[in-house]
């Protein structure tokens, strides 16, 4: 991470993806939004969600996991190179899941209809990227 000049890291568990986005926000040096688009999720959990009305809060990004992987806040520039390294290296996929955009205030937005990426059991995703334009 470090390499490619990552600006923080947290693991994804109990808060979801939004609680630990805005977590790792308020430990920037500079103000910050980070925007959430693409949700990555087990394949058949959202199917699951959709049939309990979204009772685990999958779709606001809020659904407690357990073991849920990394969100690492990393420079645009470097992110694919970063993903595409990552997955070499451990066989695991990464991905691209936001955006980091000059704000007043440190704040995290989820897209109002994030892309689900639904991820095979056997791909387990490891790693997200949150990157700065």
């Amino acid at each position: 991470m470090h390499k490619y000049g990552a600006h923080g890291c947290t693991d994804i568990t109990g808060f979801g993806i939004l609680g630990h986005a805005e977590n790792l926000v308020r430990i920037q040096q500079s103000s910050v939004l980070f925007h959430i688009h693409t949700l990555p999720c087990l394949a058949g959990a959202c199917q699951l969600s959709s049939l309990l009305d979204d009772r685990f809060k999958l779709f606001s990004g809020l659904s407690p996991e357990t073991s849920g992987g990394l969100l690492v806040a990393l420079p645009a520039k470097s992110a694919e190179t970063f993903c595409r390294e990552l997955t070499e290296i451990d066989g695991n996929p990464a991905w691209i899941i936001g955006e980091a955009l000059t704000s007043t205030e440190r704040k995290v937005i989820l897209a109002e209809k994030p892309v689900i990426l639904e991820v095979n059991h056997c791909d387990v995703p490891q790693s997200a990227v949150c990157c700065e334009n």
